[in-house]
This record gives structure tokens, sequence and C-alpha cells, in this order.
């Protein structure tokens, strides 16, 4: 699994005492002087309104002008900015210095398993994560994060535990959806994990954001619903190519790259797919033109003068019209449907003349 995009991973626990979103079971964390609680407070305003600069500023001068050292909260939020801003690492440390002053802090337990599993730690994310589901029984994203981890680790049953524990607490929610379907896929069952993913797509889908809620809202949660869809679409994607359906799992890979261009797991995929998808769909005919020449041997004039010999116009570029099947597949450049149709772009004898 993506160790970058990993379902679960952009779940961040803002849970605070502040906030007044504690879970129930969760225990009492240490009393805040006023002005320090009303501080944390204004932090966790500017931050929800993307104002992240000034909201880290705000929360180190908190550190030394309201005694905020020796509290967990302070601690916990600049971790919390520091995950929000793609920094694991840095994060980590804000985690442990909060779990230093509260061990059974489980916003922080949750988070800091977070930040190890973005760093690639995943068997030392196990243990704050397990402990965050002890303290937090009801709280979704120890549930999700846990199975996350386990999976990372290889330890399939119980992380399919974890994730249907997550299900039980929010029947439909994608990213709890999304850790069955990779488990169920690692057990071999493909068919069964595109079934989940599709149910997991249909979860997210609905809830999906604008670019505008990243600032009206929590840019972390924002962030998080588009990367449950993507993840849901990237297991699709895996269970299809496993049930040999490279079209199908191509289409499901362009829906991936739509939220996330950079999903390196599914850009991986993508180029792989290629050739069988090619091999599947794109069956030669009669009147089919390709062009095969040696490497570094004339191919862009042979191009030309193919497309000239054909009747294009001059303003017709050569990629366009005369395409590298394999490589514009592999890159996204051309969706296998467009291939087909290409004789709907310009008019010539074949309906895919040119095609290298």
């Amino acid at each position: 699994m993506d160790c970058a995009r990993r379902p679960g991973a952009e779940r961040f626990c803002w849970r605070t005492r502040l906030a007044g979103r504690r879970a129930r079971s969760a225990p009492t964390l240490a009393p805040l002087p006023a002005g320090l609680s009303a501080g944390l407070a204004e932090v966790v305003r500017l931050a929800q309104l993307g104002r992240a600069y000034e909201a880290r500023e705000r929360c180190l001068a908190l550190l030394s002008d309201e005694g905020g050292v020796q509290y967990a909260q302070p601690h916990f939020l600049l971790g919390v900015l520091a995950s929000s801003a793609s920094a694991p690492a840095e994060a980590e440390r804000h985690y442990r210095a909060a779990l230093a002053i509260e061990p059974d802090h489980p916003a922080a337990l949750i988070n800091l398993g977070q930040s190890l599993l973005a760093t690639g730690h995943a068997q030392d994310a196990v243990a704050p994560l397990r402990r965050s589901v002890t303290l937090a029984p009801t709280s979704l994203e120890a549930h999700v994060n846990l199975a996350a981890a386990l999976t990372e680790c290889g330890h399939f049953a119980e992380a399919h535990r974890a994730a249907n524990h997550a299900l039980s607490i929010v029947p439909n929610d994608a990213r709890a959806l999304t850790l069955v379907g990779e488990v169920t896929l690692a057990c071999g069952q493909a068919a069964s994990a595109a079934a989940i993913a599709s149910r997991a797509i249909a979860a997210a889908e609905p809830h999906s954001v604008d670019n505008g809620e990243c600032v009206r809202q929590d840019h972390s949660r924002a962030q998080a619903k588009l990367i449950a869809i993507a993840d849901a679409w990237a297991l699709r994607a895996a269970a299809l190519r496993k049930l040999d359906c490279p079209v199908k799992a191509l289409e499901a890979c362009a829906e991936t790259l739509k939220l996330i261009p950079g999903h390196s797991r599914v850009r991986a995929m993508r180029a792989q797919l290629a050739t069988p998808a090619l091999r599947a769909a794109l069956q030669p005919r009669d009147g089919d033109i390709f062009i095969a020449t040696f490497p570094k041997s004339g191919t862009t004039w042979l191009q030309q003068i193919v497309c000239l010999l054909l009747g294009e116009p001059d303003d017709v570029h050569v990629q366009t019209r005369a395409p590298w099947v394999e490589a514009a597949v592999a890159t996204g450049a051309f969706t296998i449907t467009q291939l087909n149709n290409i004789c709907l772009l310009y008019t010539s004898p074949s309906p895919r003349d040119g095609l290298l």
C-alpha cells in the first residue's frame, strides 16, 4: 500500500477539550488556565479558517507567554498544524511532547500513530494506536488508523477486525470500507474487494467538498474527504487489475488521478496497465496504419510524412494525429476510448491511421 496515500493517512484528530468533542470514554485532561484556554481556542479558530501560519505563531507564543509549555494541549495543537502542513516528522515531535505531559491523551496517541504511518514506521504506530483504542473505544479515527497500521504490517485478520469496528461506529465510513477492501484484496478476494470499493465510492462521493470548504472549515478534514474518494477508486483499480479487467482498471485509475494527480501507487499501476488494456480494447482493423521505426532514426519525420500522405492539414500536431499508443495511455494523455475514436477529430481514409 502506498505510504503517501494510505486510507486514513490524512485523518488528523482535532478532538480537544476546547472544541467540546472529546470521546465520552476518554480521560479528563489537566485543566487549563483561563488565558491559555482562550488562546488555544483562538489557535483552533485560525487553523480552521486556513490561517495556519498565524495559528502556529500564536501557539508558539502561548508556550512561553502563558506558561503553556507545561500543558499538553499547546504541543498537541502544534502537532496538528504540522500534520496539516504535511510535516509528519515535526508533528511526531510535538505529539511526543504532549504525551510526555499527558500519557493518556487519546487524540495525541491517534495522531502520533498517523504521523508514524506517514513516515513509513507502521510497526511503531501500532502501540500508540492500540492504546488510543483502549482509551477512546468509540473513536472512529483510532480504529481507522489502527486498521491502516495493521494492514501495513501484514496483520490482516486484526486489521479486518479494527476496520469492521470502525464500521460499527459509522457504518458507511468510506475510509473504513476501503481498509476492509484492502485487507480483502490482500487475502486474494478481488471480486469482493471490487464490490467493497464500489460501496466506499458511493459512501464518499455524496460528501465530497468544493475547494472553498478547505478554507471555510478545517483543511485536513476537507482534504481527507477527497483522499477517501481517491483511495476507494485506487482500491477498485487494484481489484479490477487482479480480475484481469485492464480497461476498467484504467478508468478507475483515471478517477483517482483526477482527485490526486500525484498518487504514486496509481500512476505506477496505470503505466503497468497500458499494454494489457491496449491488447484488450484496441484490436487491429483493416486499414489501420502502424508506424514502427528503429529508435532515434527519424520517427517524427516519418510520422509527418505519413500524415501528409493521408492528407492531414499542416496545422494538426503530429502527436495528436499519430500518438505513441503505449505512452499515450500510460501517461493519461489519451484514453482507450479516445484512441478508438481518433477519427472523430480529423477525417482520414481509416479511423486510426498513423498509430505508433
